[in-house]
């Protein structure tokens, strides 16, 4: 890349983040006219601060982290099946394409979600336990697991956070016909195994649901083979996600 080609780029995302700064601005005027020539950059609310370059980049140097080879898969897959232009991933030499998504992301130790904090298993079993909702279809269908890791990637000029959650293994139809809270639905419980799965499954923040309470049982619980986890759904307070 010649440095007539980095000058042009830089200009033309200097003008993208005009283009979406012209609300906080107040100049309401323009940025109607902006949206117009360039319709395919989102307004910005005026509440949200625009990332500056000097701050991205010392995000990264003070928290950036390679992302483990499992994860940065899965986080490849959920973004390229998100996203207009995919990205390459970074093991797939030469890089003929610019668009490859970096290993080296932001790495965080928790983060709030609606004035609640969500942090990795490592860090804080706790807060790591959660339900969360992932799209099938048209239908949205309810998960549980534990976040093992928390990323952020600067993409496209704009700051994605990612949750890397390690879902729970479902009873299996033996075990689950033992189940006594399939008849008491009111107490808000499921029971699934204590081992969780090998899958790794990438969501946003507004995929979450809330904590979940759990207590860990041994085998022969309720006639169960294997040992379990009982959760508690009822800290959403019956809350509309």
């Amino acid at each position: 890349m010649d440095l007539t080609m980095l000058r042009t780029i830089v200009r033309r995302q200097r003008f993208h983040a005009y283009c979406q700064s012209a609300d906080q601005h107040g100049n309401t005027r323009l940025s109607s006219i902006l949206q117009t020539l360039v319709p395919h950059v989102p307004a910005v609310p005026a509440n949200t601060p625009l990332p500056i370059p000097e701050e991205i980049e010392r995000l990264y140097e003070t928290h950036g982290d390679i992302v483990p080879p499992d994860i940065y898969n899965a986080l490849l897959a959920y973004i390229n099946a998100n996203t207009m232009e995919p990205f390459h991933h970074c093991a797939d030499l030469p890089h003929t394409n610019p668009r490859v998504l970096p290993q080296i992301a932001i790495k965080h130790k928790w983060i709030t979600h609606l004035t609640r904090l969500f942090g990795p298993h490592s860090l804080n079993p706790g807060n790591s336990c959660v339900s969360f909702w992932t799209s099938s279809g048209v239908d949205r269908v309810v998960r549980s697991g534990e976040i093992i890791g928390i990323w952020s990637h600067f993409l496209d000029g704009v700051m994605h956070e990612f949750l890397a959650v390690s879902p729970h293994l479902p009873l299996s139809e033996e075990d689950s016909a033992c189940n006594p809270y399939n008849s008491f639905p009111g107490f808000q419980c499921t029971v699934v195994y204590r081992q969780s799965t090998n899958q790794i499954v990438i969501i946003e923040s507004t995929h979450l649901i809330s904590h979940l309470a759990q207590l860990v049982q041994p085998p022969g619980t309720f006639g169960m083979s294997r040992s379990i986890l009982i959760l508690n759904h009822s800290l959403n307070c019956n809350r509309v996600s």
